[in-house]
């Protein structure tokens, strides 16, 4: 069964052309719901936008690149994303920022593009990324929450650790001791 909240007649973006389905339409009344079913749904929902928000958003730089938000009438990629997905025009910056900071690093690319990851856990990763880190950092993002990602970058950077021929050195040459972050989650040696 069809279950779009917004259906798109070909006259985007004139707002009139934007049809809201209402929840009766879609199979279900509300009201009808059980307090489980009620809360089953709202899951539902809350993980199905997460997924196209982030499926918006991987596409966002190639829309800018082709410039289609100006074939399809919107004055601008920040006008398209706000009136598309919501988006701030800060947002929309930060995207776009990433994207040119990892498209040297095919790994974290390709992670943003697939929607797998949020692009936020991949941000907090970027500013520390080479093209010699990109798959021990796509690992990283991939396992660890963003608070320990942020905290993980953040010794990195006090640490001014660099990857040299796989084994962690700091940027005066001397070897690195586990810390109590590594401890906890464990070190490859690789960023």
């Amino acid at each position: 069964m069809e279950n779009p909240v917004v259906k798109n007649d070909g006259k985007m973006p004139a707002q009139s052309s934007i049809k809201v389905v209402s929840p009766s339409a879609v199979g279900f009344k509300i009201s009808d719901l059980s307090d489980e079913q009620l809360y089953k749904k709202c899951v539902e929902c809350g993980v199905n936008s997460k997924i196209w928000v982030r499926k918006f958003v991987a596409m966002l730089p190639e829309v800018e690149k082709r410039c289609l938000y100006k074939k399809k009438g919107f004055v601008s990629i920040y006008d398209f994303a706000k009136k598309l997905a919501g988006m701030s025009d800060f947002t929309v910056d930060r995207i776009l920022r990433l994207v040119k900071r990892i498209e040297d690093k095919p790994i974290l690319l390709r992670q943003f593009e697939s929607g797998k990851q949020s692009w936020s856990k991949i941000e907090t990763v970027a500013y520390i990324a080479t093209k010699e880190t990109d798959g021990a950092l796509a690992e990283k993002v991939s396992v660890l929450p963003q608070h320990a990602l942020a905290a993980y970058v953040s010794q990195k950077r006090a640490e001014g650790v660099l990857a040299v021929d796989g084994k962690s050195e700091n940027v005066n040459g001397v070897s690195q001791e586990l810390c109590g972050f590594e401890k906890i989650f464990g070190s490859d040696n690789s960023v």
